[in-house]
């Protein structure tokens, strides 16, 4: 599966750990064909995961980075 590009404060994000560093502890976002929402934690780098919370189940979560790009929800 190709990522999907998306443009975020006028930049071009194809990968989730682009989209992470725009993010800041507690914003919301989704995957791109899910409808579950995530609570943005921190990007871990070193693992190249994310930590965020699933907002559904309130359980804490590890998303890989190379994962299909994610996207904002606005609310």
């Amino acid at each position: 599966m190709k990522p999907r590009t998306e443009v975020i404060d006028h930049q071009v994000v194809n990968s989730i750990a682009q989209l992470a560093s725009a993010l800041k502890p507690g914003d919301i976002f989704r995957k791109v064909n899910s409808k579950t929402r995530y609570s943005f934690d921190e990007l871990r780098l070193d693992e190249e995961k994310i930590r965020c919370r699933n907002m559904e189940t309130g359980a804490p979560e590890l998303l890989y980075y190379n994962s299909p790009v994610l996207k904002l929800v606005i609310i």
